[in-house]
């Protein structure tokens, strides 16, 4: 993922520049797989399921390599370890293409919530105060999951509301119920 993704991206700078590389964008482009291939080595030892290691993969080597985005990679693999082992992937999709591997829960409902309950059942009895825990909790260890945030004035106070958005086609993973129960 992140060879091919660096190949690529020398492809397009070979293309903007009538087939030569600049020893600077080689240079950038060379330290960002570096730093890509420190902590998505980290990835594979990890207890997850293989459809979320592989999407970890693809979303490092976008970031980090396609997108220049600077990541720590201390910080990341910290990150990645906090990750609780195991778990189910849900994706967001509403047509049935593609087709995704076995065990893997798909819906076409945008809402975390829902991916959460698609998956456990009893998330959905769950108070505001446990589901916005949870949600929070899933968003953090899930690099798909967009948070919106709105802010409105009730009775003189101001009130915040975060809206959890997963992204299409990308899968999204639930943990155990141990980890988000009430």
């Amino acid at each position: 993922t992140e060879f091919r993704t660096l190949t690529n991206i020398f492809s397009e700078h070979l293309v903007r520049s009538g087939g030569l590389l600049i020893a600077d964008d080689y240079n950038f482009n060379i330290g960002h797989f570096n730093n890509c291939r420190i902590i998505t080595g980290y990835i594979n030892p990890l207890k997850l399921p293989p459809l979320f290691k592989d999407w970890l993969r693809k979303y490092y080597a976008e970031e980090i390599i396609m997108k220049g985005n600077e990541k720590n990679s201390v910080d990341e693999m910290n990150w990645l370890n906090w990750i609780p082992s195991g778990g189910t992937v849900a994706v967001l999709q509403s047509d049935k293409m593609p087709v995704w591997p076995k065990g893997t829960i798909v819906t076409s409902k945008t809402g975390l919530d829902d991916l959460i309950t698609a998956v456990h059942p009893v998330f959905a009895k769950y108070n505001a105060e446990a589901k916005e825990r949870a949600m929070v909790f899933i968003a953090k260890m899930n690099p798909y999951v967009k948070i919106y945030e709105t802010s409105e004035i009730k009775d003189g106070k101001k009130v915040t509301n975060y809206t959890y958005i997963v992204e299409r086609s990308k899968p999204v993973l639930i943990p155990f119920i141990k980890f988000i129960s009430e």
